[in-house]
């Protein structure tokens, strides 16, 4: 269902509003009041008055958004539900604002590309909200307009429920990009998947706002990184054979430099301040690309995005011990190098 600019922008200052005044501590009673003050559309007015008596009648918010479809669509109402249940409306309201906004911005003239930027971030919020990804795309078939990309979700969910993993299922519908179908594999292969989808839907924004510029560029850079179970399984036995010889040999960092030709990519132990070049620990030239993109990902950045350096963490139990990991990409001329800082206190 298409609404009005008007209605978009006030649901949008009515959901940002709610969000900021709850998570100050301000009563939802009196956030009700304070939002009927604010907002000028005499529909969502009569919405906000319609709560107000329901909160003090010891009903939901949900209840009363469900009167009023021709406002709010199924898929925010079973948000605004899910808020209750898990006591984070704050967030939910927050991620409705923002979802309004994208939607606002992006679909003067819909397209497939933006009705998949827009699935991908409602996919996302309802998997951080704790559905899982098949009640999710049930939800989400309700919501989309394009009929393609409507029966190619319909169609996912089918082949999940069936017990098709999630790439499979994305990578057998021909509709989503070769980049968003990668980016599925690396997420599900890494346990990481709630992690990976806002990323698919920044970087469909991103090429939105560059007029796309960006699509060649993401497809060969993902298209170098393996995600086969066999690249997988060594890429995870290197990194685990690395950080296991560092904790042994007491490293306070790591540097992984970029790969020399013939050579693989070197990584130095840094102990006591002198540096170590491990001879034995010299990543193939051939796993280098899906090593990086997992270290990436463990440390929630984003793993396409090679000429900016990134900073993130992560933390793991090595050797009955609890360690913290700050890893830091460097771009170069070709690629990319990484240091990691190791330490027990965080």
């Amino acid at each position: 269902m298409r609404f009005s600019k008007k209605s978009i922008e006030q649901q949008i200052v009515f959901f940002y509003l709610f969000s900021v005044l709850i998570r100050s501590g301000v009563p939802i009673v009196k956030v009700l009041k304070i939002l009927f003050l604010t907002v000028s559309d005499s529909t969502l007015r009569k919405v906000i008055q319609e709560t107000h008596t329901a909160i003090q009648n010891g009903d939901s918010i949900s209840t009363v958004f469900s009167k009023y479809s021709n406002l709010f669509s199924p898929f925010i109402i079973e948000l605004v539900r899910i808020g209750e249940k898990n006591g984070n409306l704050d967030n939910i309201f927050k991620s409705i604002s923002k979802l309004l906004e994208t939607k606002k911005k992006f679909t003067k003239k819909p397209t497939l590309f933006i009705d998949q930027m827009i699935f991908f971030t409602n996919l996302s919020i309802l998997i951080d909200s704790g559905l899982t990804i098949a009640t999710s795309l049930s939800l989400l078939g309700q919501e989309i307009q394009n009929r393609k990309l409507k029966l190619a979700v319909e169609q996912i969910r089918k082949d999940i429920e069936a017990g098709t993993s999630v790439y499979e299922a994305f990578s057998k519908s021909a509709v989503f990009p070769e980049f968003a179908v990668s980016m599925l594999r690396a997420g599900e292969v890494c346990g990481d998947l709630d992690t990976i989808l806002p990323r698919i839907a920044e970087i469909y924004q991103k090429m939105l706002e560059h007029n796309q510029t960006k699509i060649a560029i993401t497809k060969q850079y993902a298209d170098t990184i393996r995600w086969d179970d066999d690249y997988v399984d060594s890429s995870n036995d290197i990194v685990k054979n690395i950080f296991r010889e560092a904790i042994k040999q007491g490293v306070s960092s790591i540097s992984i430099k970029s790969p020399e030709a013939g050579k693989g990519a070197p990584v130095i132990f840094y102990v006591g301040g002198r540096a170590e070049l491990q001879h034995n620990l010299c990543i193939p030239e051939k796993y280098y690309n899906t090593i990086v993109a997992k270290l990436k990902i463990m440390a929630n950045l984003d793993f396409v995005e090679r000429k900016q350096p990134q900073k993130g963490e992560f933390k793991l139990t090595l050797e009955n011990k609890e360690l913290y990991f700050k890893i830091q990409t460097l771009p170069t001329d070709t690629t990319e190098e990484i240091e990691i800082l190791i330490s027990e206190n965080g």
